[in-house]
């Protein structure tokens, strides 16, 4: 007898449609090529599961991040100390994987980029607030 709905893992829907996407190679968009590697920050217990999945999958070497220190209000130095040694092994990680130097001026453009985006989601979900949403997810 196959196992009921309520004995399947809860598996968020993006992790779901990326897995679907990789294992059939399709996606919206099409093929995607396969990954160099993987690097990828935990912000929920989902995600690393998620990517050491790909990671095996697409056989390629993986890093992670843990940059579960609780919240800003309650940041100190040992907290911070921890994500910052978290990010000197990556940079060692994708310098030894990739066989290139690390460049601190890209990295400095990508985390800007990042923030930038981030800020624009807040604010999306700020106005998806209102009644009717403009948006559903």
């Amino acid at each position: 007898m196959p196992p009921s709905r309520s004995d399947l893992p809860v598996i968020c829907a993006p992790m779901r449609i990326y897995w679907g996407g990789m294992h059939i190679d399709q996606y919206l968009y099409g093929s995607v090529s396969q990954p160099d590697l993987v690097l990828s920050r935990r912000i929920c217990c989902s995600h690393s599961k998620w990517y050491q999945h790909v990671a095996l999958q697409e056989k390629v070497p993986q890093f992670y991040v843990d940059v579960g220190v609780g919240p800003y209000k309650d940041m100190n130095a040992a907290r911070l100390d921890y994500v910052t040694n978290q990010l000197h092994d990556g940079i060692e990680f994708l310098e030894k994987s990739t066989g290139r130097k690390f460049d601190d001026e890209k990295f400095i453009k990508a985390v800007k980029n990042e923030m930038r985006s981030t800020s624009r989601w807040a604010d999306i979900c700020a106005l998806n607030k209102a009644k009717p949403a403009p948006l559903d997810e």
